[in-house]
């Protein structure tokens, strides 16, 4: 063996452990945040059925119940997968393929709400008996059991669990959230006006900015059966609902309202999200820049090299940079590259893990508290998190736009000196004092 074959193994043998190293290092860190995910997972459901989330302006709050959302959507298709199956096993000569055919055209027939018209007419069909069922702790009914069969199916056929003002996409099912009015949780006004249509297995979120949450009083909530909804929610929803509230306003009002929260969530330090993929963008990116090289030696820096000694004593001349921009609007190898490189990287972001520092208290007013508060960091898939529009409420500047008289784009004059004597230019500082 020669001394070049001899380096050249070497060589070989460098890189392969260096990839070697990094596949390590990077299916360490996949499997360190998945894990933490999996433990967030498991915490989130010990938080409870009402949740309020709480944080400064920007700290990340939309994002993590966008991301607990997606925890609750995988706990409610288990716990419906679950409830079938445990239907069919206790069931076990009845043949589910022509049960669920009989199931989904009674749902058709009778609409989806008649939860029990339709129970009773499947139990008649197959011959089910209405008769007490003991599982050694708790009596239950034939008729209680099939129609939680019933219910859960529905859901399923929905596949759609969670319900918003605000537009959330859910990764889970593919689907756009249901819509939502805060005033279905008015029980008794809807009772009467018979408006109401908070379904189960369902992920309520009400962000205070969007739902107006805080319009009516606490008298005013125990009146209307708000109040009595959250207090009897598990009951109403027999456990298979989770509420996120989003808080914006601090007033005494809502904060009655809060104290009705099973988990109090803080916000105490900015979204971090973790990019464990950036050196494998890295190793894109280098092998994707060999492509546009010569590109960029013979079209770009000759040239420019050039450019620049015929301009060396020219004090306005461009910089590399400025040169390669100004060629940047024309078809090029290197604008292909970008082009691939700009997927490449959308693609590894969309594995990034999102890390919420947060308090979390029983009691809202124990956020304030150090000593009644537990610290976590809840890490969450960033898919999971950022599936609402960033910036919900932009509509806001273009209909003031389009609805002005103004020219905003008009320019002060240095050379004039303001008015003072002006009625139309005093600044009013307040009621009482004008300069």
């Amino acid at each position: 063996m020669t001394n070049n074959q001899i380096i050249i193994i070497v060589i070989l043998s460098t890189i392969l452990l260096i990839l070697l190293l990094l596949s390590v290092v990077f299916f360490g860190k996949s499997k360190y945040y998945k894990y933490h995910f999996q433990r967030t997972q498991y915490e989130a459901i010990e938080f409870g059925h009402l949740i309020g989330i709480s944080g400064k302006i920007g700290s990340g709050k939309t994002s993590i119940a966008s991301g607990l959302s997606h925890i609750y959507q995988l706990d409610i298709q288990y716990r419906i997968q679950k409830l079938l199956k445990d239907y069919q096993t206790y069931f076990n000569k009845i043949e589910f393929q022509n049960f669920n055919d009989r199931l989904y055209e009674l749902i058709i027939t009778h609409g989806a709400k008649n939860y029990y018209l339709i129970t009773d007419e499947l139990m008649a069909g197959f011959n089910l008996i209405d008769r007490p069922v003991y599982n050694f702790m708790n009596f239950t009914t034939i008729r209680e059991m099939t129609k939680s069969y019933v219910i859960a199916f529905i859901s399923l056929l929905r596949n759609n669990y969670v319900a918003s003002k605000t537009r959330f996409y859910s990764r889970i099912t593919n689907t756009l959230n249901l819509d939502y009015d805060i005033k279905q949780q008015d029980l008794y006004k809807v009772f009467e006006s018979g408006d109401y249509y908070i379904e189960d297995y369902l992920v309520e979120i009400i962000d205070e900015a969007q739902d107006d949450n805080s319009a009516a009083t606490w008298r005013e909530q125990e009146t209307s059966g708000r109040k009595q909804y959250r207090n009897k929610y598990r009951h109403i929803h027999e456990q298979n609902n989770r509420m996120i509230g989003i808080k914006q306003d601090e007033t005494d009002e809502v904060r009655k309202q809060r104290s009705l929260y099973q988990t109090n969530i803080k916000i105490v330090e900015k979204t971090d999200v973790k990019f464990i993929y950036r050196f494998v963008y890295k190793i894109f990116e280098f092998c994707y820049r060999l492509e546009d090289s010569p590109y960029r030696f013979f079209k770009l820096r000759l040239p420019y090299t050039w450019y620049y000694i015929k301009n060396l004593f020219n004090y306005d001349k461009y910089s590399f940079q400025s040169y390669c921009d100004a060629r940047y609007d024309s078809p090029s190898i290197t604008r292909d590259v970008d082009h691939k490189l700009m997927f490449v990287r959308w693609y590894l972001e969309s594995l990034n893990y999102s890390v919420f520092t947060v308090q979390i208290a029983h009691d809202a007013d124990d956020l304030s508290k150090d000593s009644k508060v537990d610290n976590l960091k809840l890490v969450i898939p960033t898919i999971y998190c950022f599936t609402y529009p960033r910036f919900e409420f932009n509509k806001i500047q273009t209909d003031l736009l389009e609805k002005s008289n103004k020219d905003g784009s008009i320019e002060r004059n240095l050379f004039k000196n303001p008015e003072f004597f002006n009625t139309e230019e005093k600044v009013v500082i307040s009621d009482d004092i004008e300069f």
